[in-house]
């Protein structure tokens, strides 16, 4: 094969069978592609060598790279794939998501020609995966891309993203201590945000829609109440360490979390009360911002990890 002009980056850790069903949508697409691309596997510390033998299963090696890390997280195993692509088009999807077989040639094809240095796509989640509560529900934000601004955009979405090999001569790798595996969320929005900084165009491009397939599982209240604390969390870390906003002042900072810890002791109580509760958007976004305030609290004082909106990390690169 010719040297790729795009790269396919899927991160992954034990997979199990979802792997297989996203290689094969991405293998489907080189049928209506123009031009060579080659997809990168990164297994991210998985138990076993079970994400070897999808790859392997797969049937295709030249297009198909699988590439062992032996250490978890997703910002580090996106640096990885940085680090392997050959292609000047940087794609990325999860493993648990199936794309059109234009998607390849319609991702790559605007940043080979220079119509932008970064793009976004749409997704979706067919109706009849979700319980019949979540089909109302956004509070789990993995629906579709509904309330994502293509409009006005200023961030990421790793789910169908893209970006051209240069904008990496200034943001040239995602945090580290965010994104699964870490604090749990904003390695792509961040890197999204570091881009525009820098002077970057990301497009969007709203009708080049990707199938999420997500484990349901993640709906669950547990599933749930954890990520609306990671979401806090992460939220808290871009605002001290990249946007400098300082915590809640000493004189609020009780009283905040006082009423916010007062409403995720209810949720708690309604969830043994009633083992089929659910939580809505507003409850979810208050475990998410007592998660943010408490975080933000126990950062106060410590050292900066980014220069104001820096493009870098300040210690070349952090954990």
């Amino acid at each position: 094969m010719n040297r790729p002009l795009a790269t396919v980056i899927v991160c992954t850790r034990d997979p199990g069978e979802r792997l297989r069903a996203t290689l094969t949508s991405l293998v489907a697409c080189r049928e209506a592609c123009e031009f060579p691309f080659e997809v990168c596997v990164i297994d991210s510390a998985s138990q076993g060598g079970s994400v070897a033998e999808t790859v392997s299963s797969i049937g295709d090696a030249e297009l198909v790279h699988c590439h062992r890390i032996g250490r978890p997280g997703l910002s580090v195993a996106r640096n990885f794939g940085l680090s392997v692509a050959k292609g000047e088009a940087v794609l990325w999807t999860d493993d648990d998501v199936l794309v059109p077989r234009t998607w390849v040639h319609d991702l790559a094809t605007p940043l080979l020609e220079g119509r932008g240095d970064a793009l976004v796509g749409g997704w979706r989640t067919p109706m009849e995966m979700l319980p019949r509560w979540a089909r109302a529900s956004q509070v789990h934000g993995d629906h579709d891309s509904t309330r994502f601004n293509f409009q006005e955009i200023d961030s990421l979405s790793g789910l169908n993203m893209a970006f051209h090999r240069r904008v990496l001569k200034a943001v040239p790798q995602f945090d580290p201590e965010l994104g699964a595996g870490a604090l749990g969320f904003g390695e792509d929005s961040l890197f999204g945000w570091q881009l525009k900084e820098a002077g970057f165009v990301i497009r969007g491009l709203p009708d080049l829609i990707v199938e999420h397939r997500f484990d349901v599982s993640r709906l669950n209240r547990s599933a749930l109440l954890k990520r609306a604390a990671r979401m806090g969390e992460s939220s808290a870390y871009i605002a001290y360490h990249w946007r400098h906003e300082d915590p809640v002042t000493p004189t609020l900072a009780p009283q905040v979390k006082a009423a916010l810890g007062r409403q995720v002791r209810r949720l708690k109580h309604l969830f043994r009360a009633d083992r089929s509760y659910q939580l809505s958007e507003k409850e979810f976004g208050g475990v998410v911002r007592y998660a943010d305030a408490r975080m933000a609290e126990s950062l106060r004082g410590q050292p900066r990890k980014y220069a104001l909106r820096g493009l870098v990390r300040c210690d070349a690169g952090g954990a």
